[in-house]
């Protein structure tokens, strides 16, 4: 019914944020069984988009499906970035730029370690 309704409109748009938060077993086989079925039917009005942390399941099912190449958002680059926006506010926020500069740094480093690229 999904891909008829799909084919029936014009561009359609589905965002799936977050597929590793899905409970691994039943339910995120199900979601999973859900895509390849529908990226199965070529769709040329369907675009879909999915984010998820690396988890194996993931990768192997949806490997089939990528039609553009994945964008990492772990690593260096996300980690200088969430460092960088850690010490905007450090600095920037009237009640935060009052504290004791040693307090600051401890913020930021135990910030930074633990955001784990997120």
């Amino acid at each position: 019914m999904l891909s008829e309704v799909i084919q029936s409109l014009g561009h359609v748009f589905i965002v799936i944020d977050a597929l590793d938060e899905c409970p691994k077993g039943e339910e995120r086989d199900s979601l999973l069984a859900v895509l390849s079925n529908i990226k199965s039917r070529t769709m040329y009005n369907l675009h879909t988009l999915v984010t998820s942390r690396r988890e194996l399941d993931v990768e192997e099912n949806l490997a089939p499906l990528i039609t553009s190449q994945p964008i990492s958002l772990q690593g260096v680059e996300v980690d200088s970035d969430i460092q960088a926006h850690i010490s905007s506010v450090l600095a920037t926020d009237p009640k935060l730029k009052k504290w004791p500069d040693d307090i600051k740094q401890e913020i930021e480093v135990t910030l930074a370690k633990g955001a784990n690229g997120m």
